[in-house]
């Protein structure tokens, strides 16, 4: 296959991201919540995976273990997640959200939905779920080649 910049996968996800994070960052502070789409990526995670360790909320997100831990403490200073003590292993440190976290993640959660909506209100259901399925397999594709050759 023939490397295109133009159409590059790479570039497009990349666009459609930062943009979508744009997007969303706007909405939120529009509504009176200061959160940036790196904490916003934090928060759905967290709250997706429950107790998580700060190690797996890294590997999970992709997001460098130095990010990870700044972006934790600010979060921990806005009282939405707390830290604890892994009750098996006392070297691990679990992190939830706090009930105010709780509480802004839904707020967050429907913005988002009613925002992306707007965005994707316009794509066929079926290309829409294409488009979902193909970036799944394209990252399934990367992850198993990055295991095997790293």
């Amino acid at each position: 296959m023939e490397y295109r910049f133009e159409n590059s996968i790479g570039k497009l996800s990349m666009l459609v991201a930062r943009s979508s994070g744009k997007l969303l960052e706007f909405e939120f502070r529009k509504e009176g919540i200061d959160i940036n789409p790196s904490e916003w990526t934090c928060f759905a995670f967290i709250n997706h995976y429950q107790k998580i360790t700060q190690k797996e909320l890294a590997s999970r997100t992709g997001i460098d273990k130095v990010s990870i831990n700044r972006l934790i403490k600010k979060l921990q200073a806005k009282n939405y997640v707390e830290k604890t003590i892994d009750t098996y292993d006392k070297r691990k440190q679990i992190i939830n959200l706090t009930n105010e976290g709780l509480k802004i993640y839904k707020s967050l959660k429907k913005i988002a939905g009613e925002s992306l909506g707007k965005v994707y209100e316009k794509l066929d259901s079926k290309d829409f779920e294409t488009c979902q399925n193909v970036l799944k397999q394209i990252l399934s594709n990367l992850n198993n080649g990055l295991s095997e050759e790293y």
